[in-house]
């Protein structure tokens, strides 16, 4: 997986950078909207949310973004920062 990723991703990165949102603004767009946020908005521990995005690929049957930076090994240093 991993070298077919590594031979497609300038094609990928090309297409899905259409569709990319900077994280700033879908924060921005979301609290418009009256949403949470945050773990802590959200009512949650940060372990529990920690958890839940670390796991999330274990629950369903779907390769995503999430699969991709696990994979990468991407995943742990972005649970490390303080997601409030």
């Amino acid at each position: 997986m991993n070298q077919k990723l590594n031979e497609l991703w300038p094609e990928l990165r090309e297409e899905m950078r259409g569709m990319m949102m900077e994280p700033d603004e879908i924060a921005r767009i979301i609290r418009a909207a009256g949403g949470p946020t945050t773990a802590t908005e959200l009512g949650i521990s940060v372990k529990l949310w920690r958890n839940a995005v670390k796991f999330a690929r274990d629950v369903r049957n779907r390769w995503s973004f999430l699969d991709l930076a696990d994979d990468a090994g991407l995943l742990d240093g972005f649970l490390a920062d303080d997601p409030q």
